[in-house]
Protein backbone atom coordinates (compact mmCIF):
# COMPACT_ATOMS: atom_id res chain seq x y z
CA UNK A 1 0.00 0.00 0.00
CA UNK A 2 1.05 3.55 -0.71
CA UNK A 3 0.64 4.75 2.87
CA UNK A 4 2.90 1.99 4.20
CA UNK A 5 5.68 3.06 1.86
CA UNK A 6 5.03 6.66 2.83
CA UNK A 7 5.24 5.83 6.52
CA UNK A 8 8.70 4.36 5.99
CA UNK A 9 9.96 7.32 4.00
CA UNK A 10 8.16 10.13 5.76
CA UNK A 11 6.46 9.22 9.07
CA UNK A 12 5.85 12.88 9.91
CA UNK A 13 3.87 13.40 6.72
CA UNK A 14 1.88 10.25 7.40
CA UNK A 15 1.00 11.50 10.87
CA UNK A 16 -0.03 14.84 9.45
CA UNK A 17 -2.30 13.09 6.94
CA UNK A 18 -3.87 10.98 9.66
CA UNK A 19 -4.47 14.00 11.87
CA UNK A 20 -6.10 15.92 9.04
CA UNK A 21 -7.60 13.05 7.11
CA UNK A 22 -10.85 14.82 6.25
CA UNK A 23 -9.10 17.87 4.84
CA UNK A 24 -6.57 15.69 3.06
CA UNK A 25 -9.25 13.58 1.38
CA UNK A 26 -11.10 16.71 0.34
CA UNK A 27 -7.89 18.08 -1.12
CA UNK A 28 -7.07 15.03 -3.25
CA UNK A 29 -10.69 14.57 -4.32
CA UNK A 30 -11.02 18.15 -5.53
CA UNK A 31 -10.34 18.75 -9.21
CA UNK A 32 -7.07 20.63 -9.53
CA UNK A 33 -7.95 22.68 -12.58
CA UNK A 34 -10.86 25.10 -12.67
CA UNK A 35 -11.03 25.37 -8.90
CA UNK A 36 -12.13 28.78 -7.76
CA UNK A 37 -10.41 30.40 -4.78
Amino acid sequence: PMLQELSKQNPQLLRLIQEHQAEFLQLINEPLEGSEG
